[in-house]
This record gives structure tokens, C-alpha cells and sequence, in this order.
């Protein structure tokens, strides 16, 4: 059950509880007085936003140097995957293991998450909630 279908409605000011009164477009809080809404207005046209600016920050956060792999007194700056690859070449595996996954792999999968739910709702695609919490978390 959601709560929206119990007739309750979250404040985004204060996070106070309200029961949603019937044919009332313009509640307000109960406790702020803010008004409150059964959804977040224009959420899903905010998420594309800040979707599209992350990837398209993904792109300099991959293409510019980041990082400085040292060995004897040598180094030279590296972009995330170079890094990686100077990590590995140094015997570093654990190290590279983890840099590639924290900086490669879980933005990518986030990215491409995020966009699948947003087009799975946006075009009502046969997604259970349980399917759609399993890729959101």
C-alpha cells in the first residue's frame, strides 16, 4: 500500500504527515502551513534535468586528469581509467579494482538506472514496484 492511496500526503518544508482532504486543491500544512502535494510537481521533468547534467559531467570527470600514480619519486597525471591501468601495471589490483568500480561502474550503472526508470515511467512500461525498487536501489 502507498500513501497515497491511504489519503496521506507528506510536506516538503517540515516532513509532517497530513491526511489529504478530498477535492482541496490547495491544502497547506498542517503544522508549516507550506502546501503540500500527493507528488512532487514537475519531479520527473527536475530528474531528466539533473540527469542530463550528470552525464553530461560524467564526460569531463572521465577525460581530465585526476589522479598521480607515484613510483620512485616519477609521476604523471592520469584520468581515472589511465590510472587504473598504471594501478595494475604497478601491482596494484585491489587498488585498481576499487577506483574502477567506485569511479567507473557504479556512475555508469546509476546513469543508465535512473534513465531506464524515467523512461519506464514516463511511458508506463509493465514494471512491477518490485522490479523498479530492486533497479533504484
Amino acid at each position: 500500500m502507498r500513501a497515497i492511496d491511504a489519503g496521506i500526503v507528506v510536506c516538503n518544508e517540515c516532513h509532517e504527515l497530513n491526511r489529504q482532504t478530498t477535492g482541496d486543491a490547495s491544502q497547506t500544512c498542517m503544522r508549516c502551513g507550506a502546501r503540500v502535494h500527493p507528488r512532487r510537481p514537475d519531479s520527473i521533468m527536475r530528474t531528466w534535468a539533473l540527469l542530463i547534467a550528470a552525464s553530461i559531467l560524467y564526460i569531463p570527470a572521465n577525460v581530465l586528469p585526476i589522479m598521480t600514480v607515484s613510483s620512485f619519486g616519477q609521476g604523471t597525471p592520469d584520468t581515472i581509467m589511465s590510472g587504473v591501468i598504471a594501478l595494475l601495471k604497478h601491482g596494484m589490483v585491489p587498488i585498481a579494482a576499487v577506483v574502477f568500480t567506485a569511479s567507473i561502474l557504479v556512475p555508469t550503472f546509476k546513469l543508465v538506472g535512473i534513465g531506464l526508470l524515467l523512461y519506464s515511467v514516463q511511458r508506463r512500461q509493465p514494471l512491477s514496484a518490485r522490479q523498479r525498487i530492486w533497479m533504484y536501489r
